[in-house]
């Protein structure tokens, strides 16, 4: 009766390996995903004709926030369109010995192609690595000392970026992935009426893909 119930439950077992193992396997197609984090600005250099030295701007962390649509081309390789945003409020100006309050905000729109390499295992966390390039439009929004009458300073450019980044995604179902995602994002420096500012961040993001 025993070797019959081990015989039993060994077919059994089985039968059911290659659905355990067809659950991790990657959902091939399109995919739609959001993301949404913290987008900490990496203290800003910025050179202005005539300022010998230049100046440095640093920002709050803030809001960064994406949304794509993708595909994945094999098991381990899908590529996306996406569109981002971002927006840090400025802290203050350092200016050789001197630190300046400063007012306002720095914002972006970007749009970039990502590629990604998904390594596969047999359980429902699958590590990530990625780059991307695009372009950013860059705005400063009302620079201001406070306490400063009247409007502050605005201005904009749209340049080149870039990013890369790692992170995990957690199969909830076959088609629906949780993802956990560290990413650099840069662009060429933005110019501002001849001023030359940097603009980079570290973010972290948590979202949802979702296959289709």
């Amino acid at each position: 009766m025993n070797k019959h119930l081990i015989a039993s439950l060994c077919g059994l077992s089985l039968t059911l390996l290659p659905a355990v193992s067809n659950a991790y396997e990657p959902y091939m197609g399109p995919y739609f995903s959001f993301n949404g984090g913290l987008a900490m600005a990496v203290d800003a250099d910025a050179t202005e004709p005539g300022l010998p030295g230049g100046f440095t701007i640093e920002s709050d962390a803030g809001f960064a926030g994406t949304v794509a649509m993708g595909f994945r081309v094999n098991p381990n390789i899908r590529f996306e369109a996406e569109f981002g945003y971002q927006q840090n409020d400025v802290d203050r100006m350092e200016y050789g010995w001197e630190s300046i309050p400063l007012e306002g905000d720095t914002w972006s729109n970007s749009l970039l192609v990502n590629g990604y390499i998904d390594f596969f295992n047999n359980s429902p966390i699958t590590p990530f690595v990625t780059a991307g390039v695009g372009g950013a439009y860059v705005e400063l929004n009302d620079f201001k000392v406070p306490g400063e009458w009247g409007p502050g300073y605005d201005a904009d450019d749209t340049v080149f970026a870039w990013q890369v980044g790692a992170g995990i995604g957690y199969a909830l179902t076959p088609q629906l992935t949780l993802d956990l995602k560290y990413r650099y994002f840069a662009t060429s420096d933005p110019e501002f009426d001849g001023t030359e500012v940097e603009y980079a961040s570290h973010n972290v993001y948590a979202g949802i893909r979702l296959h289709f």
